[in-house]
């Protein structure tokens, strides 16, 4: 199903004649879920539309963001990551079924990348105010 939804995506891609591309962003968490495969064939469309001076951010979910995964974002081009993060705190984390290994693929993400963004969700039905507080000095 993901073969097919790339090789559809890299045709619509094509239909639009882009070039020197100055931002670009994947989103929506799914791209991170992509094989080694499927992802570079999506890189590989994506990098040669881009100017020479750009911002390639690239969404990814915590849990399927391996370091094979971000040194091939990094091949490719893409200098900001964003994961979407409900909480960094490891109660939390569990609860809502989520690994606490992120954080540890957050800094490896600054490691290899210029960017790295996280977006917190502070709305969450689990959340005490303490822990907010919490996850935003961490931060």
């Amino acid at each position: 199903m993901a073969s097919k939804y790339i090789n559809e995506l890299l045709k619509e891609i094509d239909s639009y004649k882009l070039e020197n591309l100055e931002t670009i962003y994947v989103g929506g968490g799914t791209p991170s879920s992509l094989s080694l495969e499927l992802l570079e064939l999506l890189l590989k469309k994506i990098q040669p539309l881009l100017k020479s001076e750009y911002e390639f951010t690239f969404e990814c979910n915590f849990e399927n963001t391996s370091l094979e995964k971000l040194i091939l974002l990094k091949k490719y081009g893409v200098n900001r990551l964003s994961f979407g993060v409900q909480s960094l705190n490891n109660d939390i984390l569990i609860t809502i079924i989520n690994i606490a290994i992120g954080a540890i693929i957050y800094i490896i993400g600054l490691c290899i990348l210029k960017e790295v963004m996280v977006m917190l969700i502070l709305r969450s039905i689990f959340k005490r105010k303490s822990k907010k507080n919490s996850d935003i000095k961490t931060i």
